[in-house]
């Protein structure tokens, strides 16, 4: 017998009235509720969802509008269209001039709870305003929905958390968290703290926070630290740093989960065996180039080969068809096809392929090879992640500008993102490339420095989000940027010529604007 509905029966009940112990199967009841808006409506209902065993589940209060319903003082008769809705004692789905909104996150993520499937069935048969966007679009002029369903709950939370919601994304929530990395052997100086916050009502998406520097300052060992501190056992965790973190409810602002990005050829911090989340440890998946020598997973480790990771994006295609996956996949695909070679590629149409067909698997994997090294990795990396990125998921990605070119990795940033906020999740990326910081604002970066054994962290003093490359690079590397490649150069010639014209006319015209501003600053400079 099938658990999912082939379609759900709703039944109205009395404020006062019980669900019947002996209900139907996938059955809903909607039980009046006597709260009275302004005098005005009458309207909120509270649902609750009888599954596929006969277990109530309890998925909270829904108010009900209906097209052009009147206010009214309420008396022993109602003229007909005012302060109620209209709403039949047993229906499978409203009629079409009705219209409802949850009152609040939970409701939202009760039915969540319930599948795809019933979620869906639910708000569709509800005629949910969150989960239909052109019902939002009439149905909020209505003075019923200002009056009454909007009540206690604001606009932009229906078009916002609502919405994502009603849609099968996760919650968004507040993240508040700190990582102090361990003391280093022989370093009298106090270890540094990085923290990190997610803001939910941030016009600038904040899920992904960016440790940029030059290389040798030690990113990737402080992201394998921070695997270590939060998946590895006992003392290997206490000998990688603490994290720290703030609960603005239960569960909120910690990690079920991590997950770790690498495709360096020369990564050779440890690696931590995948799992699954348990009651006392997160769970851990690692994408990337090594893979283990053995099905054991704590045997040595070596490089995979191309085909090894060809089959690595079929497989995980494979577990991204079906359910919120798919969305979520195709959701991500869409955004890459900024890329002309991704649209090219027309991706999309692979989430309907049969890939356990042999013949057609051959087929998607022969697309997946005629792509650039670059282009694979992005399109691994996301696929993997929508496979394995769960609600409230740490994912640390090490410097995913080795293959890359600026447009493609602004669109994988970005695609990266809009994906974490949707799982409500965190990335923090390890990169030496200005191209990312674009993509956040100044208070999701710190800058890594090191001299000798001594390391600190800042934030830019600039604002980072939308800023130009040529200022990022100046901001981020400062005397490095001063002391080599065509400063270099230009600092000689300042040295070697008596004037800024006369510098220009060495150069035969071949400078660019950028290149023209630093050669005068070093002539008035030289002035001072």
């Amino acid at each position: 017998m099938s658990n999912k509905p082939q379609s759900i029966l709703f039944h109205i009940i009395g404020p006062r009235a019980s669900v019947p112990l002996a209900a139907k199967r996938w059955s809903a009841y909607l039980s009046r509720d006597q709260w009275d808006d302004w005098g005005k409506y009458c309207t909120q209902f509270y649902l609750t969802v009888v599954g596929q065993d006969g277990e109530q589940h309890d998925i909270g209060q829904v108010k009900i509008g209906q097209r052009g319903l009147k206010p009214h003082g309420g008396s022993a008769e109602l003229p007909p269209g005012h302060r109620k809705p209209n709403v039949p004692s047993a229906f499978e789905q409203l009629e079409d001039d009705f219209f409802s909104v949850g009152q609040d996150d939970e409701y939202y993520a009760n039915l969540g709870s319930l599948g795809d499937t019933v979620r869906e069935r639910i708000l569709t048969c509800l005629r949910d305003v969150a989960w239909d966007k052109e019902r939002w679009e009439w149905a909020q002029k209505e003075y019923v929905m200002e009056e009454s369903l909007l009540r206690s709950v604001t606009r932009s939370i229906v078009e916002g958390q609502f919405r994502r919601m009603a849609h099968g994304d996760a919650r968004v929530t507040r993240y508040d968290f700190a990582y102090t990395p361990p003391k280093r052997l022989g370093d009298g100086a106090p270890p540094f703290t990085l923290d990190f916050s997610v803001e939910p009502k941030s016009p600038i998406p904040t899920n992904v926070h960016v440790l940029i520097g030059r290389n040798g300052v030690g990113k990737t060992r402080l992201l394998s630290l921070m695997t270590k501190a939060l998946v590895a056992r006992d003392a290997a965790a206490r000998q990688s740093g603490k994290f720290e973190f703030t609960e603005f409810r239960e569960q909120d602002g910690t990690f079920a989960n991590v997950v770790a990005v690498s495709f360096s050829a020369f990564d050779e911090a440890d690696l931590l065996p995948d799992r699954n989340p348990e009651p006392d440890s997160l769970g851990f998946s690692y994408i990337g180039l090594r893979g283990w020598s053995s099905k054991l997973q704590s045997s040595s480790t070596k490089p995979k080969s191309p085909n090894i990771l060809a089959s690595e994006f079929v497989d995980s295609l494979k577990e991204c068809r079906v359910g919120a996956r798919r969305r979520r996949w195709i959701n991500v695909i869409t955004t890459l096809q900024t890329d002309p070679v991704f649209k090219a590629a027309q991706l999309a149409s692979m989430i309907d392929v049969n890939l356990s067909d042999k013949e057609e698997r051959e087929v998607v994997l022969k697309t997946f090879k005629a792509l650039s090294s670059g282009h694979k990795i992005v399109l691994l990396t996301l696929t993997r992640l929508v496979e394995k990125v769960e609600e409230r998921t740490l994912v640390l990605i090490d410097e995913p500008e080795a293959h890359l070119h600026p447009p493609l990795l602004s669109a994988m940033t970005r695609a990266i993102s809009e994906f974490m906020v949707k799982r409500n999740g965190v990335a923090i990326v390890a990169t030496h490339s200005p191209v990312i910081l674009q993509e956040v604002p100044k208070s999701c970066v710190w800058i890594l420095d090191r001299m000798l054994t001594v390391s600190k962290a800042e934030r830019p003093s600039i604002e980072t989000f939308a800023e130009s490359v040529g200022i990022l690079s100046r901001e981020v590397f400062q005397l490095e940027l001063s002391k080599s490649g065509y400063h270099q150069l230009l600092g000689g010639l300042c040295q070697k010529s008596a004037s800024y014209e006369d510098a220009l006319d060495q150069l035969e015209g071949q400078l660019g604007a950028e290149g023209k501003a630093v050669l005068r600053g070093m002539y008035l400079n030289d002035e001072e």
